[in-house]
């Protein structure tokens, strides 16, 4: 897995590669896994006799199916993982932006606020109700 070997032109490998159907040849068959609608690589068979038994060839484009399944859920596996990560991250900028506006922006109005309100506090002396509504405000 993860390697390419170099096919006999006259191999069943290779025909299937070339035609992207089964192939027989000289006590070997192959039948192509197809992963995506592309060929990923095929399954290849041998016999020491002349023939295969019966419903080999349907026996092997079961297991190239498997392989192609397997293949298939792995990658979705990879792009989930991939996915959950740049979600995690784009959920992390966004808490992080936001504590950072919180922090310029309604913090600092609050702050401004209370100043002003101490302004005005001070500037009624004669008057402790409103300095005590103000205080409380």
């Amino acid at each position: 897995m993860g390697s390419r070997l170099d096919l006999d032109p006259r191999s069943p490998g290779a025909e299937v590669l070339r035609t992207q159907r089964p192939a027989r040849r000289d006590g070997s068959l192959a039948v192509p896994i197809v992963v995506g609608r592309k060929i990923w690589g095929a399954v290849d068979a041998g016999t020491r006799g002349d023939r295969f038994p019966q419903r080999t060839e349907a026996w092997l484009e079961n297991l190239a199916e498997l392989v192609a399944m397997s293949l298939t859920n792995e990658e979705n596996r990879i792009e989930l993982v991939a996915s959950r990560a740049r979600l995690l991250a784009s959920t992390h900028e966004t808490r992080r932006r936001i504590e950072e506006e919180l922090q310029s922006g309604p913090k600092q109005v609050l702050v401004s606020v209370v100043l002003q309100l101490r302004m005005i506090q001070e500037s009624v002396p004669d008057a402790p109700r409103i300095r005590d509504r103000i205080d409380a405000v």
